[in-house]
């Protein structure tokens, strides 16, 4: 993990986790390679994210994730929250050691876990384990049912459910782009998510139940 946000995000992972990190920095490059229970940690935690964190922290392939605040990619476009897609496809045909690593905004986690942690969570948790399944021997990105993201969206999905005490099924969006001031849905089971993004990655997340967005008919 490199970026002048690195380890706030270290220190996001840390407080929402409820877990002590293993990590060294040298050279800008800050690696995690495990984690252990902070038995000076007081507070609930939700379960799954705590279980996601640990198991990324401690698995065997590595994710690489540039953090800072105001995120943007090489072609100066805004990301929210992650850009693990752009950066999958920059590596054609695949080739993990070529492919450079997800850009990450910590604007974006920041503004939304103040006004919705458990979604602010389920999203972190979503590209985490995203970004590790993408590098993955022969991986493949979405392919409709499967792929890394169908996995980071499994991740999402189990989350979201715990912090809101209800069974979720995995996210839909009707199609949209990561653009200024235009409203994009997230819909889950019971309740729908309208984020208006700002200019900095941050948002203003209106929550709505139930969704007024119907789901597609599986």
């Amino acid at each position: 993990m490199t970026g002048d946000k690195a380890q706030d995000f270290v220190d996001y992972l840390e407080k929402k986790s409820g877990l002590k990190l293993k990590y060294k920095t040298k050279n800008g490059v800050t690696t995690i390679t495990g984690s252990e229970k902070n038995k000076d940690f007081k507070g609930e935690v939700n379960k799954e994210f705590a279980k996601t964190v640990k198991d990324v922290a401690g698995a065997d392939g590595t994710a690489k994730f540039n953090v800072s605040a105001g995120q943007t990619n090489e072609k100066g476009e805004l990301v929210f929250f992650d850009d693990n897609e752009a950066a999958f496809s920059s590596s054609s045909p695949f080739d993990s050691k070529s492919m450079r690593a997800g850009n990450v905004n910590m604007t974006s986690i920041q503004s939304v876990d103040s006004q919705d942690s458990g979604l602010a969570m389920a999203l972190v948790g979503h590209f985490v384990v995203e970004g590790l399944e993408m590098r993955a021997p022969g991986a493949n990105f979405d392919l409709g049912a499967s792929g890394a993201h169908q996995t980071g969206l499994e991740v999402e999905r189990k989350i979201l459910s715990e912090a809101l005490g209800t069974k979720q099924d995995k996210r839909f969006s009707p199609a949209y782009s990561a653009t200024t001031g235009v409203p994009i849905s997230f819909v889950y089971t019971t309740l729908q998510y309208d984020i208006t993004i700002k200019s900095d990655g941050g948002a203003a997340v209106n929550r709505i139940s139930p969704p007024t967005i119907a789901r597609p008919k599986k």
